[in-house]
């Protein structure tokens, strides 16, 4: 939890223990990184910073879960 001294959102509140959250969690961010390489990777750009870059006001915003 001492990440949440300099940015709370890297913590997002609490620390997962339980297996079920924590699967979960990983279901989730696994879904959406799929979503983003589909999505805006596309072949074309080889990182997400490289489509923000190009993509302006239309950036796709970091997630911390």
């Amino acid at each position: 939890m001492h990440a949440v001294d300099y940015e709370k959102s890297l913590v997002g509140g609490r620390i997962w223990t339980d297996a079920e959250h924590i699967q979960r969690c990983l279901s989730e961010l696994t879904t959406h990184m799929e979503n983003v390489i589909q999505k805006y990777l596309r072949n074309e750009f080889e990182t997400i910073e490289a489509y923000n870059r190009q993509a302006g006001e239309l950036a796709e915003p970091y997630r911390f879960w």
